[in-house]
């Protein structure tokens, strides 16, 4: 008695491995898909999930946002610490330092000079000297 080979199984098989290989097919495409709009994993689980669907998922999404660089909020950056207007310094604070052009402590200009030991009548704004008396009155 001869064996007889079963003809259903290598049928089978090959049934079996077709879909198999569309499975990894659609997965493969579905992450190139995916991945071109930043949702490679997306396309990848779709595409192995849904098959030519899930690609088809994948291709109608939008792109993925992108985050937005440090330091960036929707406005200009803060400008560095030593670029920031400084504070005018106390009157006391002055008499370590020489004579020099100062923030004026009245705020009526923009300048005042330091003598090295008081405040004097000269002030400045936008570079043009005149005479204003520290005490006005």
């Amino acid at each position: 008695m001869a064996l007889k080979r079963p003809r259903k199984s290598f049928g089978r098989i090959c049934v079996g491995f077709l879909i198999v290989l569309l499975w990894v097919a659609f997965a493969a495409l579905g992450y190139a898909v995916g991945n071109s709009k930043g949702r490679g994993t997306e396309g990848l689980v779709l595409g192995v999930v849904l098959g030519l669907i899930g690609i088809i998922i994948v291709a109608c999404l939008k792109p993925k946002a992108q985050p937005m660089p440090y330091g960036y909020y929707g406005h200009a950056p803060a400008p560095a610490p030593w670029m920031q207007p400084q504070p005018a310094p106390m009157p006391g604070a002055l008499q370590a330092c020489g004579p020099h052009w100062a923030p004026d402590p009245t705020g009526r200009h923009q300048y005042r000079w330091w003598d090295g030991m008081a405040w004097s009548n000269n002030v400045s704004d936008n570079g043009v000297g005149a005479m204003d008396p520290l005490h006005a009155g």
